[in-house]
């Protein structure tokens, strides 16, 4: 059976497509332009890193997921977290982010078991940060240039330390 990848931008499709096929993958996955928070497809593994937001919030891409996962499957779910009490003006940045802890709560409160719990180390997150930055920076207009030097700024003398990254891998209870 094969893999069915979930996108609503075209040019990422077409990324991926190319990807697939660079890598003699084209024939083990189907690529569907679709908002993933309509699709009604189910699956042995499913993979949502980064991507909650679809449904609004975790506790709700946690429940629609396991729609997604049959029974006996595996979930890999990564999402935002916070690492420490945040204050105001990161809070209102990233909203109501639950904790590691929080977060497998609401997985299992979405009728998920949690086989495992972790979170990216700060290093990770410092090199995801700079990578992204880099990403910007290869634009090479001077608004690209300065977008990234105010995420820059944001991030270390905002949330660094503050915001991380959790990874669950879940199957249904």
């Amino acid at each position: 059976m094969p893999g069915d990848g979930v996108e609503q931008v075209a040019d990422d499709l077409e990324r991926a497509r190319a990807a697939a096929t660079a890598r003699g993958l084209a024939d083990r996955v189907a690529f569907h332009e679709a908002d993933a928070s309509s699709w009604e497809g189910t699956a042995d593994v499913v993979l949502n890193v980064g991507a909650g937001y679809i449904w609004g919030d975790a506790p709700e891409a946690l429940a629609a997921l396991h729609r997604h996962t049959r029974a006996g499957g595996r979930l890999l779910f990564g999402d935002g977290v916070y690492d420490a009490e945040p204050d105001a003006a990161v809070r209102e940045v990233f909203g109501d982010l639950p904790d590691l802890a929080g977060l497998a709560r609401a997985a299992t409160d979405a009728g998920f078991r949690v086989l495992h719990a972790a979170a990216s180390s700060q290093a990770e997150w410092d090199d995801f940060e700079s990578d992204w930055r880099a990403g910007v920076e290869r634009v090479g207009t001077p608004a690209a240039r300065t977008f990234a030097d105010e995420r820059r700024e944001e991030y270390l003398s905002g949330y660094r330390g503050v915001v991380g990254f959790a990874w669950l891998v879940l199957t249904p209870a």
